[in-house]
């Protein structure tokens, strides 16, 4: 009876949730726009600036471009962009926007094989009318960038990983206008590692978290704005797939976590500063 009892519980929780959807306003798409560059396309990260335009970016690796679009809330193309790098096909993994209305993309160029190699950390900086500003390229064997994200001063910090006898975090702070203000390699107990998101706390703190396969944890690192290591926690578990700074000063990670009687879980960390 018990069982009945919450079985129907949830049928019902189930039937008034989609009679309150359909006493709803219908969702109306506004505008939808495909884009093909032969021989392949493919779709990586979409970002919106401050005056509602889209920035989205990806690549066709076949033909070795990374690709930056950017339109208006109507869905208008204001302008593409197209980036290659000579001998190497492209990837794209991530856009943000700063204040100014710059655009930074993320990716990594890799070896043309039936079995590619990422060689480095790549990060483009336009300008809101999409002029290059700079690029910079930090080769490293195996690098790939995954994510970046910009201070409320135009600093920008790209993190990724690349193999230095293991898979390490390596993340890199650039000044507005290109230069290396720091990078550090990150080696955990010889650990394989990749870093899969960051956030930024009110002092330009840097949070890292990420990880690798369930023996080699959850690891979360953060840095202060000169990039001098703070503290390092690694735990059991898989990810660090998202972070999120709150501004009572803790800092939230999610990840996963395998127990023989469940499987797979979710498990959240909370951190003070302090770690």
């Amino acid at each position: 009876m018990e069982f009945t009892r919450r079985f129907h519980g949830a049928v019902l929780g189930g039937l008034f949730g989609v009679a309150g959807l359909a006493q709803a306003d219908p969702v109306v798409m506004e505008w939808t726009r495909t884009y093909v560059f032969p021989p392949y396309t493919y779709g990586a990260m979409v970002a919106v600036d401050h005056d509602g335009d889209v920035l989205s970016v990806g690549a066709a690796p076949g033909a070795s471009d990374l690709i930056t679009i950017k339109y208006d809330a109507a869905g208008n193309t204001l302008w593409e962009r197209h980036y290659s790098m000579d001998g190497f096909s492209l990837r794209a993994t991530w856009v943000a926007v700063d204040g100014a209305g710059n655009v930074i993309v993320t990716g990594y160029p890799q070896t043309f094989s039936s079995n590619p190699t990422a060689v480095g950390l790549l990060t483009l900086k336009y300008d809101s009318d999409g002029t290059l500003l700079w690029d910079d390229f930090y080769a490293a064997t195996r690098g790939s960038t995954t994510r970046a994200i910009v201070d409320a001063t135009g600093n920008i910090f790209v993190t990724g990983t690349a193999w230095f006898g293991t898979y390490d975090y390596v993340t890199i702070k650039y000044t507005p206008g290109g230069t290396r203000a720091w990078v550090d390699v990150l080696d955990y107990q010889g650990g394989f590692h990749t870093p899969t998101s960051m956030d930024l706390d009110a002092n330009d703190n840097l949070l890292v978290a990420g990880g690798g396969p369930a023996g080699n944890g959850m690891l979360t690192v953060l840095y202060d704005t000169n990039g001098t290591r703070q503290w390092v926690d690694a735990r059991p578990g898989t990810g660090g797939f998202g972070v999120k700074w709150t501004h009572d000063g803790d800092f939230y990670v999610t990840g996963s976590l395998w127990s023989q009687a469940t499987s797979e879980d979710v498990r959240l960390l909370k951190f003070n500063a302090n770690g």
